[in-house]
């Protein structure tokens, strides 16, 4: 048995081998001899061609049918014909090696061009219908509208003088009148001054010194001639010279030019193209009839570190709209910054936290202030006297001329009012630090919501900006449809204003990113750098885990458990909220004072204090003493003064009376904060618990509008299905994807919001103050 399966088998092998036919390739470049590349692109073209025809076809390119022209057209010409005779397919690879077919005149073999850079300046045929119209003979065109892109630059970067650079050999192929005619008639079309210039490949640099002076701009018009280390060389030399520089190949914007409107026009998508184009000939298609454009798309690609080398700044509307290659934020890039980095930052720089450390700073000064009271008081003078001469009495002591100096002291020893004020003072200082750990709080709120709103903003714009593509595709899908006439161009320009109207959402996306980014670095005293980044969080985030693992997140689940914990909270935010202990502490001065206005009405206050005055100087008339009598010259006095009030016009009474008016008035704010933070902790709880279903809800809505969207779409594409309800589609896709990626965010948010309700947030809590609360949470549900 197991010989007969082996006979079978070898059988069938036999039969395949048989039955498959070989495709022999020729190829014709412009590459050097020893330019790595010719193998490198053999090879290529054998795997693409070899994928697209299967395995009905083996497909061979041997050595001695890979072949170079020498960047000379005669030669070009008859090694094209040596291959025609030994090849089923010939392709050719550069201006020069194209042109030395065409002066064959016919083309005896299937013959395929690459690197056409414009078919009317190189002469190459080219019907209405954009083919080549010439039996055996087809070319991919690399570019499609120049005169359009070159518009498209000169709104970009405002040239007056763009200079189209061209391998030297290959400008030297093409017919100079005719590409002369065409590039007057763009410089007449678009009022700018163009020309051409030949560059070496092996003298870059000096090739470059001869560039016009007067050109600001350069279109890099070599698609395949040169290497990718001498088209680097060129990019950056013009670079150096800060000429913005516009390439026709799109993988040169990755080598350092500032921009290209073409995106699928690099080798390997040409050669894609060239494998579909010969597996569609094997099937019976004349190449004749093929079309030459390779499907561009016709979008603006920028090197945003380019546009920094060369000093270029975009406007806003190109860094919105643009397709960005590069770092936005710089070669280097900013910091990006994490969550609790952000935290931290919005309690050290935040002015409003500063402003409010500095009141408990000014009210500590109350308290000395206050205590100061109790200080003694000491003062010193000195009097220099002088009077008429009709004045002095030296009996009792006064002369014309004298100096006194005096000195006094003063010491409080019981006041009621002075020690009434420093208790309350200590209280207020207490209700300021209540006031500032409630601004903390708040700022720290703010800075949470802050960070959120440029997470929102970041997903926002980026899925507005995968909304703005999706509607490209289906522009393109419309107007295939339209060329192959199973539409009219209703649904083009239908498609082509839903692209403008989502454009205009991906610019507002991007102008709402700036300002949620504005307003956080605002919140910390602009201390981020000027192009700073923040981390993401998503659900399988560290940062999410903690929060929806807490006792908060898991205990909401039942209405018994949703009911539970909501009164622990109640009672955690009844007494540790920093307002409502701020209160208390504003309620216990009031206290206070109540208290020593109702001892003024009998307690009096005493000090003591005494005096030293001493006779310094006497002078003039009176200066000497009278007959057997000397001048005292020092005198002192002492006592005790004992103030007791009597009757101060009522003022005690009405002082007690306002202060149990503002004890009625704060008794009463207490009451309503302790409701408003009642209905505050489960209006939160109620936001965390839906923010909790959103996140599984939101992804299976997202998952099914997404599923029937690329339904839509396939049906849209076959034609069994009109243009409104795929639209429609596409929006219900586009909300339900905002949905669920800001679910996760709405859920942070809301648990956030949960905290501040209660004045704890765990992410800055030590783990001695989590188990406390824990050990607190499990005491109340036990009760």
């Amino acid at each position: 048995m197991k010989t007969l399966l082996l006979l079978v088998f070898a059988v069938a092998s036999a039969q395949f081998v048989c039955g498959q036919k070989s495709l022999n390739l020729g190829l014709l470049s412009d590459f050097d001899k020893s330019d790595q590349r010719n193998g490198a692109l053999s090879k290529k073209l054998v795997e693409q061609i070899q994928k697209s025809v299967g395995s009905s076809f083996s497909v061979l390119l041997d050595d001695s049918n890979s072949v170079t022209s020498d960047r000379d057209v005669e030669e070009a010409k008859n090694r094209y014909q040596k291959l025609a005779e030994r090849c089923d397919v010939v392709l050719l690879v550069g201006g020069t090696s194209i042109n030395g077919a065409l002066r064959n005149g016919t083309f005896p073999k299937p013959t395929i061009g690459l690197g056409i850079f414009n078919a009317e300046v190189q002469q190459i045929p080219c019907s209405e219908r954009g083919t080549s119209g010439t039996p055996n003979f087809s070319y991919i065109l690399t570019s499609k509208e120049i005169q359009k892109e070159l518009y498209g630059f000169k709104k970009l970067t405002d040239f007056k003088h763009i200079t189209f650079l061209f391998d030297d050999q290959t400008l030297g192929s093409f017919d100079s009148s005719l590409l002369n005619e065409k590039l007057r008639k763009m410089q007449n079309e678009l009022n700018i001054k163009v020309s051409s210039f030949p560059i070496n490949a092996s003298n870059i640099s000096g090739s470059l010194e001869s560039l016009d002076s007067t050109s600001d701009a350069v279109y890099l018009a070599i698609p395949y001639e040169m290497r990718d280390r001498e088209i680097q060389q060129i990019i950056d030399e013009l670079n150096s010279k800060k000429i913005p520089t516009l390439a026709m190949n799109h993988s040169y914007i990755a080598l350092g030019a500032l921009a290209t409107y073409s995106f699928n026009n690099g080798l390997d998508q040409v050669l894609k193209k060239t494998a579909i184009m010969i597996d569609d000939l094997l099937r019976g298609d004349p190449l004749a009839e093929m079309k030459v454009n390779i499907n561009l798309k016709e979008e603006l690609y920028l090197n945003i570190n380019t546009a920094r080398k060369i000093d270029f700044s975009p406007s806003f509307e190109t860094l919105f709209t643009a397709n960005i290659f590069g770092d936005p934020l710089g070669e280097q890039g900013a910091k990006t910054y994490s969550f609790e980095e952000i935290v931290t930052k919005s309690i050290e720089e935040n002015l409003n936290i500063k402003i409010a450390t500095l009141d408990i700073a000014l009210t500590e000064n109350d308290v000395d202030f206050a205590k100061s009271e109790f200080l003694p008081y000491a003062n010193s003078t000195s009097t220099i006297g002088a009077m008429d001469q009709n004045r002095p009495n030296p009996a009792i002591g006064t002369s014309q001329y004298s100096i006194i100096g005096t000195g006094e002291v003063q010491q409080l020893i019981y006041s009621e009012a002075a020690i009434a004020n420093i208790k309350i003072q200590k209280y207020l200082l207490e209700a300021q630090k209540y006031a500032t750990e409630q601004e903390i709080l708040t700022q720290i709120l703010n800075a949470y919501n802050a960070y959120f709103n440029v997470l929102q903003a970041k997903t926002n714009l980026t899925i507005q900006n995968e909304n703005l593509k999706v509607f490209k595709t289906n522009l393109e899908l419309s107007k295939i449809r339209r060329n192959v006439g199973q539409k009219t161009s209703a649904d083009v320009y239908r498609w082509e204003s839903e692209v403008a109207n989502a454009t205009q959402v991906v610019i507002q996306a991007n102008a709402e990113l700036l300002m949620a980014k504005l307003q956080l670095n605002t919140l910390l005293n602009n201390k981020l750098d000027e192009n700073y980044d923040i981390k993401d969080v998503q659900l399988d985030d560290e940062l999410f885990s903690m929060y929806f693992n807490s006792n908060l997140g898991k205990n909401i689940k039942s209405p018994v458990d949703f009911t539970e914990l909501t009164d622990f909270l109640i009672s955690e935010a009844k007494s540790n909220y920093p307002s409502k202990r701020q209160l208390l502490s504003n309620l216990s001065a009031l206290d206070r004072q109540r208290v020593m206005n109702k001892r003024l009405f009998y307690l009096p206050s005493v000090a003591v204090s005494g005096q030293l005055n001493q006779n310094l100087y006497r002078g003039g008339v009176g200066s000497e003493p009278p007959l057997n009598s000397e001048f005292y010259n020092t005198t002192w006095n002492a006592g005790v003064v004992l103030s007791y009030p009597i009757f101060d016009g009522n003022r005690r009474k009405i002082n007690l009376q306002r202060t149990t008016i503002q004890q009625q008035q704060l008794n009463t704010e207490i009451e309503n904060l302790d409701q408003n933070l009642t209905l505050q902790v489960r209006s939160s709880a109620l936001d965390l618990l839906t923010s909790t279903t959103q996140l599984k809800y939101t992804r299976v809505a997202s998952e099914n509008a997404a599923n029937n969207f690329d339904l839509m779409q396939k049906n849209y594409q076959q034609g069994t299905v009109s243009i409104t309800p795929l639209i429609d589609a596409q929006k219900v896709a586009l909300n339900a994807k905002l949905a669920y990626s800001l679910s996760v965010y709405n859920y942070l948010v809301n648990f956030l919001n949960l905290e501040n309700s209660i004045g704890h947030y765990s992410l800055l809590s030590s783990a001695e103050e989590k188990a406390a609360f824990n050990q607190r949470f499990i005491e109340f549900t036990n009760k």
